[in-house]
C-alpha cells in the first residue's frame, strides 16, 4: 500500500469509482475551513486539503475535536476507553488526483493510482479521538467491496492494520468509522 502526503481542511464524502467498480457517490459534506486553504477543480474533487504543518509537529496530538469527515489510517484503538488513533491523510479523485500526483512529482503509472485517486500524507502526526457510544463501525466485505458489514470495537481494535478508513465527526466525537475502498 502506497501512502503519500499533506494536510488541509476542505471537507466532503465521495467514494472512488474505480476501473470497472461502480460505487454509490455520497452525499458531500463540508466543514468551514480554519486555516485551510479551500481547493476547487471542475472536473476531479479535493476530498480534504489542509495548510501544511507546523515545522516541528509532536508526533502525536489530541487537539480540539474535528467536525465533518476525515480520511485516515487507524494506527490504534483503545477499547477500554473508546478512543481510535489516526494519521490523517489528504485524499483526491478524479483530476484533482492527477493534479495533485502532478504536483507531488508522482508518475502516475497503469494503475487507478493518479488517474482515479491519490493518497498525500506529508503529516504524519496521529490524532486520539473519542468514540461515541452509539458510533457505527463497518469494514468492507470480503466478498463485495460494495458491502459495509458492521463490526464490533474489538474487531475493529483486530483488523485496523493496511487499511484506510473514512471517520465522520458529531458533536466532537467520531459517529461513523468505514472502511475505504482502495482500488
Amino acid at each position: 500500500m502506497v501512502r503519500t502526503g499533506s494536510a488541509g481542511l476542505t471537507i466532503a464524502v465521495v467514494l472512488v469509482a474505480a476501473a470497472g467498480c461502480s460505487h454509490q457517490a455520497a452525499t458531500p459534506v463540508t466543514a468551514p475551513a480554519t486555516d485551510a486553504t479551500s481547493t476547487s477543480v471542475a472536473t476531479g474533487t479535493v476530498l480534504f486539503t489542509e495548510a501544511p504543518p507546523s515545522p516541528s509537529p509532536s508526533p502525536h496530538e489530541s487537539s480540539p475535536a474535528p467536525s465533518g469527515t476525515q480520511y485516515g489510517y487507524i494506527t490504534a484503538v483503545d477499547t477500554a476507553r473508546r478512543t481510535v488513533t489516526y494519521d490523517k491523510i489528504d485524499w483526491f479523485t478524479g483530476a484533482a488526483a492527477a493534479k495533485a500526483c502532478a504536483a507531488d512529482g508522482v508518475a502516475p503509472g497503469d494503475g487507478a493510482r493518479c488517474h482515479d485517486y491519490y493518497i498525500r500524507n506529508h503529516n504524519r502526526l496521529l490524532r486520539t479521538v473519542s468514540l461515541s457510544p452509539t458510533a457505527k463501525l463497518t469494514l468492507q466485505s470480503p466478498n463485495d467491496i460494495l458491502v459495509q458489514l458492521e463490526i464490533s470495537l474489538a474487531e475493529l481494535a483486530a483488523e485496523h492494520d493496511n487499511r484506510l478508513f473514512i471517520l465522520t465527526f458529531t458533536s466532537g466525537a467520531v459517529s461513523r468509522v468505514a472502511e475505504q475502498f482502495l482500488p
